[in-house]
């Protein structure tokens, strides 16, 4: 099976290789601008190798003998490192997903005000203007401001205002 990367749509050709695959297929990716973690998202998933549509049609005939006759296609450390790329790449989104959970868990701690208080602290107000904005003392702004750095388990207001940047990345990304 020759399978392109870009299937259009938002498609990706890497999430058919497996399946394919279970079904007994031989897969050769053939891509045209696919980054090193796609094509290593594809040869983890089983693609026996794959061809740059950039290389010309020799080498992909090439890649279709050589995969025909159950060779290898392409060079096996190479494969390695694009898998290792694939799955570093893996990693970096889960450890980001996890940061970001955890921040949408800890702004759950804080009660409607905490997080009206936390959005203008995070968008760069003062607590002497958000005082006057919601019409109640200096004095209780900044008891809101402590309670929300003890809530999210914080020492400062540049890092609360972090933790309210990285949740709502996460749920502009969900």
């Amino acid at each position: 099976m020759l399978l392109d990367l870009g299937l259009g749509d938002g498609r990706d050709g890497a999430d058919l290789v497996a399946p394919l695959r279970r079904r007994g297929w031989d897969v050769l990716i053939l891509t045209g601008h696919a980054g090193r973690e796609r094509i290593g998202a594809a040869l983890a998933a089983g693609a026996a190798g794959w061809v740059s549509k950039s290389s010309g049609a020799d080498s992909l005939v090439h890649a279709i003998r050589t995969l025909a006759a159950g060779e290898t296609v392409g060079n096996p450390r190479e494969h390695d490192t694009l898998i290792s790329a694939y799955q570093d790449a893996c990693a970096r989104a889960r450890e980001e997903c996890a940061h970001r959970s955890d921040a949408t868990e800890r702004l759950a701690r804080l009660s409607p005000r905490e997080h009206e208080v936390l959005e203008w602290l995070a968008e760069g107000k003062q607590a002497g203007a958000i005082a006057t904005d919601f019409g109640v003392s200096l004095a209780t702004v900044r008891a809101q401001i402590r309670a929300i750095l003890t809530k999210l388990d914080v020492g400062s207001q540049l890092a609360a205002a972090a933790v309210w940047r990285r949740a709502r990345e996460f749920s502009a990304a969900s």
